[in-house]
């Protein structure tokens, strides 16, 4: 992951802490960058997920997930977190809604995939 020295706001995003395996880790995936009513087209809604490292005080970008999406919540099972639901604001209208809801960080792999 890359270090991020300067970050935009992020509301209605999902929060996972990753546990005693990664002490002090936490993801933070979708949300966006203002009150969802005035966000403008799906741009104003996030993909992106950050790694918070709370001993180090550093913010680290991870790979974006597939679906973009604002008021999911997230749980970390084993070596994977699971960001489920939300609202969508994804621009591919090709996949259905059902497919969308869940989307899985895999720690190890550092990749996410989607879970329908």
């Amino acid at each position: 992951p890359d270090r991020l020295s300067a970050l935009p706001p992020r509301i209605d995003c999902a929060m996972a802490e990753l546990g005693d395996d990664y002490p002090g880790l936490v993801l933070f995936a979708g949300g966006c960058g203002d009150h969802p009513r005035r966000c403008r087209g799906s741009e104003g809604f996030y993909k992106s997920a950050l790694l918070y490292d709370s001993l180090l005080d550093e913010w680290l970008e991870l790979p974006a997930m597939p679906t973009r999406r604002h008021g999911p919540s997230a749980a970390r099972v084993g070596r994977k977190v699971y960001v489920m639901g939300g609202q969508y604001a994804d621009e591919d209208d090709s996949v259905a809604a059902h497919d969308k809801f869940c989307d899985v960080y895999d720690i190890e792999a550092d990749r996410w995939e989607r879970h329908g």
